[in-house]
C-alpha cells in the first residue's frame, strides 16, 4: 500500500471517530435508589399482609371462644343465688363447656331426643353440657337449679358432682327407667325418680334425698292399675299426687306419704269434656300453688290428645287448652311449665303460655331441641333482652367462614409476592 492510500484511509478513519457520540459512564445512585424503594414495597406489602393473616386468625379464635359474659355463676364455696332472671334467646356457643368446668344453677335444660347429652342453661344464657352414666329418660331440674335428674343420675350442679345416694349401683340393674323426668319438691330437697322393678311391678319409682342419700320405694297403686302417666308432683315435701281415669271423662286423685305402704284416694272426682275415643293418661301435672291440675291424654289406637286443666279444689273443668295430633314421647317428656298460674308448652324452640303467641324462651336450631325442662317446672323473675346472644350467633356463622376465606386469601397473595423476584 503505497503513502497516499494509507494517509486517504487514516484521514477517514478519524472523520469517522470524530462523528460517534462520546458516552459518559451512568450514575448508579438512581439505580440503587429504585431498587430500595422495590424492597421497601415489597417488605410493606407483606407485613400488611401477615398483619390481615393474624388478624383473621386472631378474630377466628375469639368468635371460636366467646366473648367475656355479662353474668357470673355462683362458685360452689358461696351461697347460692335465687333465680331472678331468664334468657329470652339460647344462643349456639361454638365451644361448649362441661359443668366441672362451669358449675352453679341452671334455669333451663335442653335435651334432643335420644342423645344423652343435657344442655345446661344459666341465668345469662350461657351454656353448659352433662351427659349422664346410666339412662336416658328426660331431664328435671329442682325449682332452686341446684339439683339436675336425668335417667339414674342426680347431680349437684354447685360442684359437678353425681350424688352417691344408697343402693344406686342395685337400683340402675334392678330397675326399668321410665321416660317421664323427675319430680321435685318445692323445697329441692327430694326428687322422685320413675322406674319400675323386674317381675311382677311392686314398685313405680322411688324417692331420693338429696341431703342424706336415702332412698324409698314408692309402691305401685292397686295391683293391675297402670298410673305411670299420672305422677303429678309433689304436695308438700312428703306427700306425691298422681290420678288415673276411671272414665273417658273423669279422674280420680290419689296420694302416698313418704314411708306409707299403699296409695289412698283423695275423695275428689275430676270431671273434662273427653274429646279422645279410648284414652290413656301421658302427663300431668300440678301448678306451683297446687290450685290447677293440668292433664293430657292420648288416644291408645290414634294420634289424638286433648289437654284440659281442672280446679284441683271442685274437681271441675276450667278449660280445653290444646287438643290436636301431638307427639306422644313428646308430651311425656316435655312436662308442661307454669307461669303466673298460666301453662307453658315447648313446640317449635320455643316456649310459649298457652294461647299466646309471643314466645318467652327460644331455643337456637342448632340444639335441635326436642324438650326445655324449666327449673321446678316453673318460669320465674324477669325475661332478659338476648339480641347480643341473636347477633353473636350470627356473627359467628356468618363471619367465621368468611374470616377463613379471608386468611387463606391473604396468605396466598402473601405466598405470591415472596415469590417475585426483585
Amino acid at each position: 500500500m503505497n503513502d497516499t492510500l494509507r494517509d486517504a484511509l487514516h484521514d477517514l478513519a478519524v472523520a469517522r471517530a470524530d462523528r460517534i457520540p462520546q458516552h459518559t459512564p451512568p450514575d448508579p445512585a438512581p439505580l440503587w435508589q429504585q431498587g430500595r424503594r422495590h424492597r421497601r414495597r415489597r417488605q410493606a406489602v407483606s407485613v400488611a399482609l401477615v398483619a390481615g393473616i393474624v388478624t383473621s386468625l386472631v378474630a377466628m379464635v375469639v368468635l371460636g371462644t366467646g366473648l367475656p359474659r355479662t353474668g357470673s355463676l355462683t362458685p360452689a364455696d358461696q351461697p347460692s343465688q335465687e333465680l331472678t332472671t331468664f334468657p329470652e334467646y339460647i344462643a349456639k356457643p361454638l365451644r361448649i363447656r362441661g359443668i366441672d368446668d362451669d358449675r352453679g344453677p341452671r334455669v333451663a335444660a335442653i335435651s334432643r331426643g335420644d342423645e344423652d347429652t343435657v344442655y345446661l342453661v344459666a341465668q345469662d344464657g350461657s351454656v353448659t353440657s352433662y351427659a349422664p352414666s346410666a339412662g336416658l329418660g328426660a331431664p328435671s331440674l329442682s325449682p332452686d337449679g341446684q339439683w339436675l335428674a336425668r335417667g339414674f343420675d342426680v347431680v349437684d350442679l354447685m360442684t359437678g358432682a353425681p350424688l352417691d345416694y344408697g343402693g344406686s349401683a342395685g337400683i340402675t340393674v334392678e330397675r326399668t327407667l321410665a321416660e317421664w323426668p323427675g319430680l321435685w319438691t318445692s323445697s329441692s330437697e327430694r326428687v322422685f325418680i320413675y322406674s319400675f322393678n323386674q317381675g311382677d311391678a311392686e314398685s313405680m319409682g322411688f324417692v331420693v334425698d338429696v341431703e342424706t342419700g336415702a332412698t324409698t320405694s314408692v309402691p305401685v297403686i292397686e295391683s293391675g292399675r297402670d298410673v305411670r302417666g299420672g305422677m303429678a308432683g309433689w304436695l308438700d315435701d312428703g306427700t306425691l299426687a298422681a290420678f288415673d281415669l276411671s272414665g273417658p271423662d273423669e279422674l280420680i286423685g290419689w296420694t302416698w306419704r313418704l314411708g306409707d305402704s299403699e296409695w289412698s284416694r283423695t275423695g275428689v272426682r275430676y270431671r273434662f269434656d273427653g274429646a279422645v275415643d279410648d284414652p290413656a293418661i301421658s302427663s300431668v301435672s300440678l301448678s306451683p300453688d297446687r290450685s290447677t291440675v293440668l292433664l293430657t291424654v292420648a288416644g291408645v289406637l290414634s294420634s289424638a290428645t286433648q289437654t284440659v286443666s281442672l280446679d284441683a279444689g271442685t274437681g271441675q273443668s276450667i278449660e280445653t287448652l290444646v287438643s290436636g295430633p301431638l307427639s306422644t314421647a313428646q308430651i311425656r317428656q316435655c312436662r308442661p311449665a307454669w307461669r303466673d298460674g298460666r301453662p307453658v308448652f315447648f313446640r317449635d324452640r320455643a316456649a310459649r303460655v298457652v294461647a299466646q303467641e309471643e314466645p318467652l324462651i327460644e331455643v337456637s336450631r342448632w340444639f335441635h331441641a326436642e324438650c326445655l325442662a324449666l327449673a321446678g317446672n316453673e318460669l320465674r323473675g324477669e325475661r332478659l333482652d338476648s339480641t347480643s346472644a341473636r347477633a353473636w350467633e350470627g356473627t359467628q356463622r356468618i363471619g367465621f367462614p368468611m374470616l377463613a376465606v379471608f386468611a387463606v386469601a391473604l396468605g396466598l397473595l402473601l405466598r405470591r409476592v415472596l415469590r417475585q423476584r426483585p
